[in-house]
C-alpha cells in the first residue's frame, strides 16, 4: 500500500502534467486544483475511484455501471454509480446530479466532497491530521484521513 502523504511526484503542488494520473482525470484534476481544492483529499478522492471502479477500466464496471445508472434513474434503488459508486442519495445530498457520477468531472468532485465532510467531521471530534492511525497498520500516516476513507467506504 503506498503512503499517500509521502508518495512523490502524485500530485506536486506545482505540477501541471499530472502524468501519473488516469487519463481521464488529469484534467477534472488540474480544474480542482486551480479552484483550491486541498492536494490531499484530491489525492484520497483518486485513490478512492481507482479502488471503486478502476477508473473505469474494469468489465465488471463497463457492464455494471449503466444498470446501475438506470435503475438508480427510474427510482427503483438508491444503488450507487458512477466512478467513485456514489449513491443516487448521496448525489441529492451534495447537490450533484447523478448522472454527472458518470463523468471524471463530476464523479472527482462528488468524492471529494464526501471526503472533505468526512475529513472535518474527523478532526471535529479529535482524530490527528499528523499522527497514524492506532487502527489501521497500513494507513496513510494520517488518523483523520484514515478514519474519513473508512466512513467513505461505510456510507
Amino acid at each position: 500500500m503506498i503512503n499517500i502523504l509521502t508518495y512523490e511526484g502524485f500530485i506536486n503542488e506545482s505540477s501541471t502534467s499530472f502524468s501519473c494520473v488516469h487519463e481521464l482525470f488529469r484534467e477534472p484534476l488540474k480544474k480542482l486544483k486551480e479552484k483550491g481544492y486541498d492536494s490531499l483529499l484530491l489525492k484520497a478522492s483518486l485513490g478512492i475511484i481507482g479502488r471503486e471502479s478502476t477508473f473505469g477500466d474494469s468489465k465488471r464496471y463497463m457492464i455494471l455501471n449503466p444498470i446501475k445508472t438506470a435503475i438508480g434513474a427510474l427510482g427503483l434503488s438508491t444503488t450507487s454509480s458512477g466512478f467513485g459508486q456514489v449513491s443516487t442519495t448521496k448525489a441529492k445530498e451534495l447537490g450533484i446530479d447523478m448522472f454527472d457520477l458518470n463523468t471524471p468531472d463530476g464523479s472527482l468532485a462528488a468524492v471529494y466532497k464526501i471526503l472533505k465532510k468526512n475529513y472535518e467531521k474527523a478532526i471535529s471530534v479529535g482524530y490527528s491530521k499528523t499522527s497514524p492511525s492506532s487502527n489501521f497498520s497500513k494507513g496513510t500516516g494520517n488518523a483523520a484521513l484514515d478514519i474519513s476513507i473508512m466512513a467513505y467506504n461505510s456510507g
